[in-house]
């Protein structure tokens, strides 16, 4: 995902895709993310629970660059911190970017 300053792909590079699961519900629908030149689109793939099709949140996926980890057991927006699933609850945000398949993240130093 890019966050306007980083880019997700190299100009001229031929699309990447990594074959994944929508974040925002119990049901993981299935989903195949093609980075390109312009951005992040989502296709659906077909799997069990969503048989090639995706729900309105699913479609937006790549809008809103988000994180779901097992141990918070929720979706959080990785530009803001916010939950999208409990309304006023955040996390702390560290600026992060995608190079060469790996997430970089530059941690704020305190005090």
């Amino acid at each position: 995902m890019t966050d306007g300053a980083w880019s997700a792909t190299r100009p001229g590079r031929a699309p990447r895709e990594a074959a994944t699961h929508c974040p925002y519900c119990a049901l993981q629908c299935g989903m195949t993310l093609r980075a390109d030149d312009d951005g992040v689109t989502v296709l659906p793939r077909q799997f069990p629970t969503n048989r090639g099709g995706l729900c309105q949140k699913g479609w937006t996926a790549a809008g809103v660059p988000t994180v779901a980890p097992p141990l918070h057991r929720q979706v959080y927006d990785l530009r803001t911190g916010a939950c999208l699933d409990l309304p006023g609850v955040a996390v702390t945000r560290h600026d992060a970017r995608c190079r060469d398949g790996l997430v970089e993240v530059r941690l704020r130093r305190e005090g």
